[in-house]
């Protein structure tokens, strides 16, 4: 899962404000955690390996020590993009997902996160331009939340409660927001149900400036639909085919062992379907999970012998 926190604003507080933020996160990165302090921020991350589990070690920096990540998330087509840059004199230190940002963000800058096909949210430390640039993926699969007092973004994390002890911030519950959730069941607010606390929008990056702490919020992609008056549902059918076993094939990329839920209803047996249709052999491990009250463990089951897998049950 993985998580990232950063402080912005020098008077917000130093490594050991940074130390407890990243506790607070502890769950999501087990395995292992960085940090990176100087006199404008303090940048650290809590991870869980999955891509190169002995080298992928955060904070990684710049060859030339200017430019520094912390990053969560996945970047699935981070090979392709890896031997582009590679081809283009680009030399790397690590093997995962990570370092392949930053060198792209060397040569793009903000236009990055057009490269990346993924799940992320990233720091990007810019220490030439004096700036910090937080970014969140397309559909905001990843978390990414802020504190901004007074104009000043102070603190960023991928949960809140690593933003709600930090210096000079007093806990206030956001009434606006209460009225919201409890009229439509979710909060459709930027701000969260704390005050002056705002959770980055999807497909959105901030530009903060490290010595102000003001920032400049950006929209990078928006979803479109173009009527396309040549298809048919046939074909409609045979390209989300494609598209979803093209997707679950980039999902597949991983340094230690993969398994699948299988509930027993039509999504999960679709995509553990398409797994068995890009790896036709081989263990694959699936999982159901029920109560005795409640479970399709029946349904899972014979999907499971149906679909080859060495499945668990756990009630």
């Amino acid at each position: 899962m993985c998580g990232i926190a950063g402080i912005i604003h020098p008077s917000t507080g130093g490594k050991a404000t940074l130390d407890e933020m990243l506790n607070r996160i502890i769950h999501r990165g087990p395995d292992d955690s960085g940090t990176y302090v100087d006199q404008d921020v303090a940048l650290g991350m809590r991870r869980l390996s999955i891509i190169d589990v002995e080298g992928g070690k955060q904070p990684i920096s710049s060859e030339d020590g200017s430019l520094l990540i912390v990053f969560n998330g996945e970047i699935y087509n981070f090979k392709e993009l890896r031997e582009g840059l590679v081809a283009r004199g680009h030399t790397f230190k690590t093997e995962g997902d990570t370092e392949v940002i930053l060198h792209l963000y060397e040569e793009r800058g903000e236009d990055v996160v057009h490269e990346l096909r993924g799940m992320f949210t990233f720091f990007i430390y810019d220490m030439k331009k004096g700036k910090v640039m937080a970014a969140r993926d397309q559909f905001g699969i990843k978390p990414l939340y802020f504190l901004k007092q007074d104009d000043v973004i102070r603190g960023l994390a991928s949960e809140i409660k690593s933003l709600l002890d930090l210096p000079h911030y007093t806990k206030e519950v956001n009434e606006e927001a209460i009225y919201q959730y409890l009229s439509f069941q979710y909060n459709p607010l930027q701000e969260t149900f704390f005050k002056n606390i705002y959770r980055v929008p999807p497909a959105t990056y901030l530009m903060i400036d490290v010595k102000s702490g003001h920032a400049e919020e950006k929209t990078y992609w928006d979803m479109t639909f173009m009527q396309d008056e040549h298809m048919d549902e046939e074909k409609a059918t045979k390209k989300l085919a494609e598209i979803l076993k093209d997707s679950v094939a980039h999902h597949l990329i991983s340094d230690v062992p993969l398994g699948a839920f299988l509930s027993g209803g039509v999504d999960s047996a679709l995509i553990v379907g398409a797994i068995r249709a890009v790896h036709p052999t081989g263990e694959l491990r699936t999982f159901t999970i029920g109560s005795k009250e409640v479970n399709e463990f029946a349904e899972a089951r014979e999907q499971s012998d149906a679909l080859h897998t060495t499945h668990t049950e756990i009630m």
